[in-house]
C-alpha cells in the first residue's frame, strides 16, 4: 500500500509538473522575438559556415608560395641477388630506397592572385546573401507581429459591435412584444449579429495563424502559451516625424537593395 501511495504521488507530481509546462505563459518584444529568429535561423548558419570555409580558401592559397617537401620509400625483397648486388646489400635480401623531393613555386603568373581575388568576391556576395536573408526574416516577423496585433484590435471592435446589437436586439424584442416593431426587424439584426460573429472567428482565426507563423519563424517552443507585448504606439512614436523624400527613397532601395547587390556581384 505504502508503494502504491508513493507511485500515485510521484505520477501526480510528473503530471501537475507536465500541466504546468504546458500553460506556461511567455511575454516576447518584437526586439525578443527577432533576435530569436536571427540567432536560431539555419540559413544563416550555412551562409557563416559558407563565409568560414571561404575564409580557410585564403590561407590556403597564402601558402601557395611556400616550399614543398616530400618524401618516399620504397622496398624490394629478392629471391637472390647478383653479385653487383650482394656485395652492396651485403647479402641481405631486402633493399630499400628512399626519396626527398623540395619544390619551391617562383611565380604562376598571376593565377594564385585570380584565385583569391575570386574568393574574396565570393565573400562579399555571401555577406550581401547574409543581408538579404536576414532582411526577409526581420520582415517576416515584424510583419506577423504587426498583424497579430491588428487582428486582436479587429476582435476588440468586432466585439464591441456583438454587444451594441445584443443591446440593440433586447430593446426590438421588447418593442416586437408590444407591437410596435415587426418580426422582420428583429430578424434583420440577428442576422447582424451571426455576421459579426463570424468575422470575429474569421479574425480570431488570422490571430492565431500569426502566432504559429512566429512561432516557427522565431523557432520557439510550440508548448508555451505565447504572448506579445504591444510595443506599436512606441515603434510608431520613433518614426512618425521622419520625413521620407520619394527620390531619396527610391534610390537609396537602389542602392542598398540586397537582392541587387547580389546579381551585381554574381556578375
Amino acid at each position: 500500500m505504502k508503494k502504491t501511495a508513493l507511485l500515485f504521488l510521484a505520477l501526480s507530481i510528473v503530471f501537475c509538473s507536465a500541466m504546468y509546462a504546458q500553460v506556461t505563459e511567455s511575454r516576447f518584444t518584437l526586439t525578443q522575438l527577432l533576435e530569436s529568429a536571427l540567432q536560431n535561423n539555419y540559413l544563416l548558419k550555412a551562409n557563416e559556415q559558407n563565409t568560414l570555409i571561404s575564409q580557410a580558401e585564403i590561407e590556403i592559397l597564402k601558402a601557395n608560395y611556400q616550399p614543398v617537401i616530400s618524401t618516399s620509400a620504397s622496398f624490394s625483397y629478392w629471391k637472390f641477388l647478383l653479385p653487383n648486388k650482394e656485395r652492396l646489400l651485403g647479402g641481405s635480401l631486402t633493399d630499400m630506397y628512399t626519396d626527398i623531393t623540395l619544390y619551391q613555386p617562383i611565380y604562376d603568373w598571376g593565377e594564385n592572385k585570380v584565385k583569391k581575388s575570386a574568393v574574396e568576391d565570393e565573400i562579399q556576395l555571401n555577406d550581401v546573401v547574409r543581408r538579404q536573408i536576414r532582411n526577409t526574416i526581420i520582415w517576416g516577423v515584424s510583419d506577423a507581429f504587426f498583424e497579430s496585433f491588428k487582428a486582436r484590435s479587429e476582435i476588440s471592435v468586432l466585439q464591441n459591435s456583438i454587444d451594441q446589437l445584443s443591446s440593440h436586439l433586447q430593446y426590438a424584442e421588447n418593442l416586437f412584444n408590444i407591437g410596435k416593431v415587426s418580426g422582420v426587424d428583429v430578424l434583420k439584426i440577428k442576422v447582424q449579429i451571426s455576421t459579426v460573429e463570424k468575422a470575429i472567428q474569421k479574425a480570431e482565426n488570422a490571430h492565431i495563424n500569426q502566432l504559429i507563423k512566429i512561432e516557427r519563424l522565431c523557432y520557439l517552443d510550440e508548448d508555451i502559451d505565447l504572448s506579445l507585448i504591444n510595443t506599436t504606439d512606441a515603434l510608431y512614436g520613433e518614426t512618425q516625424n521622419r520625413l521620407l523624400a520619394h527620390d531619396s527613397v527610391y534610390w537609396s532601395a537602389l542602392q542598398n537593395h540586397p537582392v541587387l547587390l547580389s546579381s551585381e556581384q554574381k556578375i
